[in-house]
C-alpha cells in the first residue's frame, strides 16, 4: 500500500515531454487519485539540488517503494534539540548469513 509522501522508484523507463526518466528513479508520492476504481499517484522527481524535473501521474507498476541502499558509516545517533547533544547512540548491526 502506498500513502502520500512515500518515496518511490520507477521499476521501468518512464517516457517525459523532454525525454525519459530512467528505471530507478528515485521520488515522492505527493498526491494519490481515485475515479472509477482506478488509481493514479501524481509523483514528484527532483534532481540533486532539490529542483523538480518532472511531475507526473503514474499506475501500480510504474514504481515500487524506494530501498536505500547506503550503508550509514557511523552508528546511529539520536540528537537533542535544539541543544544538539546526543541522546542514543547504537552501532548498526550487519545482516548475518542464515546457515542451512
Amino acid at each position: 500500500m502506498y500513502r502520500q509522501y512515500d518515496v518511490v522508484q520507477t521499476t521501468k523507463i518512464i517516457p517525459i515531454n523532454e525525454g525519459s526518466l530512467p528505471r530507478g528513479s528515485v521520488g515522492t508520492i505527493v498526491e494519490i487519485y481515485s475515479t472509477d476504481g482506478k488509481t493514479g499517484y501524481d509523483i514528484e522527481f527532483c534532481d540533486d539540488e532539490g529542483y523538480t524535473t518532472a511531475l507526473i501521474i503514474l499506475e501500480l507498476g510504474d514504481f515500487e517503494h524506494w530501498v536505500d541502499q547506503a550503508k550509514p558509516s557511523e552508528p546511529l545517533q539520536v540528537l537533542d534539540f535544539p541543544s544538539g547533544n546526543i541522546i542514543q547512540s547504537a552501532p548498526h548491526k550487519k545482516a548475518e548469513k542464515k546457515s542451512k
